[in-house]
Parts: structure tokens; sequence; C-alpha cells
């Protein structure tokens, strides 16, 4: 059986589709996380940003939000966020005046610490009776499946048109 065979087979089980799934145990996962977080003020959504100012300190905004896989404008919100949570301090770049390289504080260091701690125990609950195995097919398949929806966000015209002429043709 082809994919195509087997989704249109599944459609009728729209809690099986792959982009449904992966959006309600994010949206599950992200609540969790922020519960978990909250003593440190800290939410699922800060906590990327946030995690990779401190894997790549002095980095800029729009390397951030490559790292994070986020838009440049929303890691800008967070990073406001962090700023005024004291947890991060921006620095102007000296070779470039117009960018801003930012660092964690030393109150961002201690809160890091504890709330890396939190995330990797939520993790590792959640990934309770998968094996190692299951998590690395986890991870090709989740990899693929963004280089796919990625394909189709950068091509959306194209892909439009194909599924109008597509859906022209069954009338």
């Amino acid at each position: 059986m082809k994919v195509e065979e087997f989704l249109n087979s599944k459609m009728a089980d729209f809690n099986r589709w792959p982009g449904f799934l992966f959006l309600n145990v994010a949206r599950l996962g992200a609540s969790v996380l922020t519960e978990m977080l909250s003593e440190l003020d800290i939410t699922a959504n800060q906590w990327p940003v946030f995690h990779q100012i401190y894997e790549h300190e002095g980095s800029t905004q729009k390397s951030l939000a490559g790292y994070c896989m986020k838009d440049p404008s929303a890691v800008l919100r967070t990073l406001d966020i962090l700023e005024k949570k004291e947890l991060i301090v921006r620095k102007i770049d000296e070779d470039d005046r117009r960018v801003f390289k930012i660092y964690l504080t030393e109150k961002g260091k201690k809160a890091h610490q504890k709330a890396f701690s939190i995330a990797l125990q939520c993790t590792i609950m959640a990934c309770d009776g998968l094996t190692i195995e299951d998590l690395d097919k986890f991870f090709d398949i989740a990899i693929t499946l963004y280089k796919n929806w990625s394909n189709m966000k950068d091509n959306a015209d194209k892909i439009k048109e194909s599924f109008d002429s597509s859906i022209a043709n069954q009338k």
C-alpha cells in the first residue's frame, strides 16, 4: 500500500493524520513544560530561545532564529521578555553597531541550569516506554516531515495551483 492510499483510508480518523497528531503532541508538551517551568517564569515558547542563548552565547537575533527554527520577529518578542526578566542582556556588536549580541546574565545562567534540568526530566518522562531505536526513527520521521512542510511553505503558490488543477479535473 502506498502512503497516499494509507492516508486516504485513514481520512475518517483525523487524529491519525501526522500534522494533526504532531500539533496536539506539541501543544500538550508545551502546556506541561510551561507548568513545570512556572517557578522560573519561563514558558515552553521561551525555552528554545533561552536554551540556544546558553548554547551560543554572543549570537545575534538572526542566528538564534535559525537555531530555534523560529521567525526572527518571534525571537525578538522572546528576547524582549527575557530581557525584562533580567535573564539576558544585549550588547552592541563592536564590528557592526546595528547588530546586538545576546548573552545570559548571572541570573539567567542560574535559571538556565534549573530550567535545563526540568526540561530534561520532562523529556525523559515523555519518552517513557520508547527505545533508542524508536527515538532514532521518530527523529528521522520528524525531520522528514519538517523538510516536507518547509518545502510546501516555500512553494505554496505553485502547490495551490496544482491543487486547483487537481480539484478542477475531479469535477
